[in-house]
Order: structure tokens, then sequence, then C-alpha cells
């Protein structure tokens, strides 16, 4: 048996600082258990806040819930062509993949159903190049595939973004990260 927690900061963009929480433990199964988590970090506020101060609005299903879980969603199905999970099929587009039920269950146009979600670092000082979107095993696939990390940039999503959001993101992806 074995239990371990990490964790990691991934960005600061102003007053934002973004950590990913990993537990991982074994009980002597055929695999571990792994559960990721995102912490969104107010330096100002000196608390824990979520997602919503950046968008205009954040309803379950709403239009910025629906845009961001379809743009995760395709994020991953290109992760899923790459690395040839669906190797012998019919060739698909990540678009197309991105609607199979699987996808569609595991990412949901919801705060809490569409999966962890992290601030990108950006190459801007001071600001986030987009959201990175966090999936244990399990959690869009087999265990053989492992787990994803989904970057999507500021500029797929910035019609959504309120105020507070335009002035959190802002350039480029850094290439090593």
């Amino acid at each position: 048996m074995s239990y371990e927690l990490s964790y990691a900061r991934v960005s600061v963009a102003g007053r934002f600082v973004s950590v990913r929480r990993v537990d991982d433990s074994y009980s002597g199964g055929a695999h571990g258990n792994l559960e990721l988590e995102t912490i969104l970090w107010d330096r100002l506020a000196r608390k824990r806040i979520g997602v919503r101060p950046l968008f205009k609005e954040t309803a379950d299903g709403g239009p910025t819930m629906t845009a961001l879980a379809r743009l995760a969603r395709v994020a991953v199905a290109r992760e899923k062509i790459e690395r040839g999970v669906f190797a012998g099929e019919t060739a698909r587009t990540a678009e197309q993949v991105a609607e199979d039920e699987e996808l569609t269950r595991a990412i949901e146009p919801r705060l809490l159903g569409i999966g962890p979600i992290a601030l990108a670092p950006s190459r801007e000082p001071g600001k986030s190049a987009g959201l990175v979107f966090h999936y244990g095993r399990y959690r869009v696939g087999a265990h053989v595939e492992g787990g994803y990390a989904e970057f999507v940039h500021w500029s797929e999503f910035r019609e959504l973004l309120s105020p507070e959001g335009l002035a959190t993101f802002g350039g480029d992806r850094p290439e090593d990260d």
C-alpha cells in the first residue's frame, strides 16, 4: 500500500496562482488510483476561488460552459488521435471524435463536470496564455492511455471573458511548458 500527495505550481498570472494537486494511491489492485484537482488561488483576496470571475457567465449548460466543454473535448480528441488510440478505425477528425459518448459524458458543460482547470503560463509576464484541462487515468479513456493535460489558447474563448478575464489572459504559451 502506498499514498502520495503532491502539489505543483502551474502558473502565476497577475493576482492568480494555479496549482495542480495529485493524489496517488495504490492498495494492491491491478492499477493505482490517481485523482487530479486544480486550485486557483487569489493572492489579493488570500483565498481559493474558481474561474467564475474570469468569464461573463458560467451557468451550467450556458454558453461559456458549453463552449469550454467543447474546446476541452476537441483538445482531448486531438491528443487521442496523435497517440494512436483509434488505430485501425476509419479516419475521423478531432471534432467528430469530440462528439463520442465517452467524451461528452466525461467532459460536461458545467463547472463541476468539465474537469480540473488551471491557468496556463504565458510568455507575457503576469498573463495566462489559456487554460489547461487536466484529466487523470480513466476520466477520458482507458488506463493504458494515461492522463491528459490539454491546453486551449485564450483566443479560442476570448469573447466569453469578463473584463477581469481579459486583463488576466494574453500572450502565447512558452515553448518549454
